[in-house]
């Protein structure tokens, strides 16, 4: 009798731990989040700007990252649109998420680099950030405010000119 309810009560605290866990594991493709133990490393960028804020960082949900999704392709198609800078045409990105807080509005930084065979496919969740020091609009990050929905400027890495 005792074995099965030590069986049942671990199979409920197994279950419950998954179900808690299961927004931060099923992220959109192309998408992780940073681990919180090098997330303050992914605002230490070396060629572009970087949000002001910080701790106490957080980890976005696969549904706060697919709602920011939602936009941003079509925000980026537009600045191209209107002439400004905007990541280059026809590259497919990988996208690296961590949220931090600034001036007590929890907010998600997207830090955007290229889909390439840099070996940073292999990268898993809960990871280093990437960085990289130039790599003009292959490299490029964006603030989103899930609360409202609204973006900031993105910042691309390199020169302010467009390539």
């Amino acid at each position: 009798m005792k074995r099965r309810i030590l069986a049942a009560v671990l199979f409920l605290a197994i279950g419950a731990g998954g179900a808690l866990a299961l927004p931060y594991v099923w992220l959109p493709t192309g998408t992780s989040t940073v681990s919180l133990w090098w997330a303050a490393d992914t605002f230490k960028q070396c060629s572009r700007e970087a949000p002001q804020g910080g701790a106490p960082y957080w980890l976005p949900t696969g549904q706060q990252i697919a709602d920011l999704e939602l936009r941003l392709w079509a925000l980026m198609r537009d600045r191209d649109a209107r002439g400004l800078r905007a990541p280059r045409k026809f590259q497919q990105f990988q996208r690296q998420y961590i949220g931090f807080t600034r001036n007590g509005e929890r907010l998600i930084y997207a830090n955007v680099y290229p889909q390439d065979d840099y070996g940073w496919e292999a990268w898993t969740l809960f990871d280093k950030p990437v960085l990289v020091c130039d790599g003009g609009n292959f490299f490029w990050g964006i603030v989103y405010n899930p609360a409202t929905g609204k973006y900031e400027e993105p910042s691309f890495n390199g020169p302010s000119s467009p390539e």
